[in-house]
């Protein structure tokens, strides 16, 4: 299906109606069955899956992926396709150090807020936690003085932001990797004060 994905390309940019011709002669005489088939059956809108609704689609993603990062990933792609595309499980093999790339060893968000408490292997072997939290001085609004960030909120009229005080914390995550295999053993939230 390569040379139907070619043919798809060069119709696209060729703006002649008998070169655009040309190309799908010369396409359907050289490629064999059954993909010549296929590429008709596309080119004339006869081609169809119906199998393939989203909600199949969404129930086989459930058997391979972890729901929650599914649908956040969804929401924030806005297509089932792509996304599917995006987090479809490749078969897993063991990666060679010296020559494959390693599997996705963890995804770690933040959003400069409190940690959330979803840390967690997926089913794939990656590493996860939504929000692995801010670091900083946690007795105020997302780091800063939160007098003013009040005094914005309630009258609406600029403010300058100051750094809080007190309070000072790291959150960051510990995760254990598996070298031979890149995928994530172990994940532990961790919370660090200054003194």
């Amino acid at each position: 299906m390569n040379r139907f994905a070619q043919l798809l390309d060069r119709l696209g940019y060729e703006p002649g109606r008998n070169n655009k011709l040309r190309l799908m002669t010369e396409y359907f005489r050289s490629v064999p069955d059954p993909e010549r088939g296929w590429a008709l059956a596309a080119l004339t809108g006869a081609l169809t899956f119906q199998h393939a609704k989203p909600g199949i689609i969404r129930a086989l993603m459930a058997q391979r992926a972890d729901a929650v990062l599914f649908d956040l990933s969804y929401d924030y792609v806005g297509d089932l396709s792509e996304t599917v595309a995006l987090m479809w499980p490749a078969p897993r093999q063991k990666a060679d150090p010296g020559t494959a790339s390693p599997a996705l060893s963890a995804v770690i968000g933040t959003h400069t807020h409190v940690a959330t408490a979803d840390e967690q292997i997926l089913p794939g072997g990656t590493a996860y936690q939504t929000d692995a939290g801010m670091t900083g001085p946690h007795n105020g609004v997302i780091g800063m003085d939160k007098t003013a960030i009040l005094r914005r909120f309630l009258d609406g009229q600029p403010a300058r932001f100051e750094v809080a005080t007190g309070d000072i914390q790291m959150n960051t995550v510990l995760i254990d990797v598996d070298e031979s295999t890149g995928l994530a053993r172990a994940i532990e939230r961790l919370r660090f004060r200054a003194d």
